[in-house]
């Protein structure tokens, strides 16, 4: 069965809401966009869903340029990303990287959203963080610019569990439709559009998949339980497994609907 990409997301601020897209390019960070921003802490590490559920419900738009944030019972913050300026490490898990703040306004909202204080930062242009396998680059994602995600995958978890699970819980920034469930586990290099990505590991997953976006602090939403669903067949080494993290080989557009060519699989 032919396989073809079935969505694309970007998420422009790690761990806040992501963005369907039909089209973008993929560059050595990622795709254009995706997570180049990071919510820190006064002492500069990253803030997450793990620790503050609010922030699934942080949507930022981009529009041309500029950036829009809305959250329930805020009002809407508009403001022009700083790529340039005085650069500070921010801390990601292990590693740092280096984030331009993006100003006391941006501050101030997302202080007054999350009850605590917190600064946005940018990557700055000079930053270099390297994944640890495949010789990749990465911005402010957690070890890898791209995730892919099966769409049979998906859909075998659902009927697992009961009920549908949207692909947003995996925070993907493929989605890839055909084949069977898990296929994505033997692929090493694909084609997609002009783009070619190396699969590299299997990505671990955490309590993020828990958070649904409509209803990050309601603990009875119907797909609660997903992680003790893919424990009981997706399960190494006390880690969970689902997706595949990636790294770039050829930088070019991709879109949804484009055919995916398995280059080559592992043995």
């Amino acid at each position: 069965m032919k396989c073809y990409v079935s969505a694309l997301y970007i998420y422009p601020i790690k761990s806040c809401r992501g963005v369907a897209v039909q089209a973008a390019r993929a560059t050595l960070r990622g795709l254009e966009g995706d997570r180049l921003m990071m919510v820190v802490d006064e002492d500069g590490h990253m803030l997450t869903q793990r620790e503050l559920p609010r922030m699934a419900l942080i949507a930022p738009r981009l529009v041309g340029d500029q950036v829009c944030l809305d959250a329930p019972d805020m009002p809407p913050l508009w403001f022009t990303p700083r790529l340039q300026g005085a650069s500070q490490p921010v801390a990601i898990w292990n590693t740092t990287c280096l984030g331009v703040d993006q100003g006391q306004a941006v501050s101030e909202w997302l202080s007054a959203y999350l009850g605590q204080p917190a600064r946005l930062v940018h990557v700055a242009e000079n930053a270099h963080r390297a994944t640890r396998l495949g010789n990749g680059e990465v911005a402010f994602a957690d070890s890898y610019p791209y995730l892919v995600v099966g769409q049979a995958s998906l859909d075998d978890l659902s009927a697992r569990l009961g009920t549908p699970v949207p692909a947003e819980r995996f925070r993907p920034n493929v989605v890839i439709a055909g084949g069977a469930p898990f296929d994505e586990d033997q692929w090493r290099e694909v084609q997609i559009g002009d783009a070619r990505l190396e699969l590299v590991k299997p990505c671990s997953r955490c309590s993020v998949v828990e958070i649904a976006e409509n209803d990050p602090l309601e603990s009875t939403h119907p797909a609660r339980g997903v992680l003790a669903a893919l424990a009981a067949y997706r399960q190494r080494e006390g880690k969970v497994f689902f997706g595949q993290n990636a790294v770039l080989r050829r930088e070019g557009i991709v879109r949804v609907g484009d055919a995916v060519e398995v280059l080559t699989r592992r043995t």
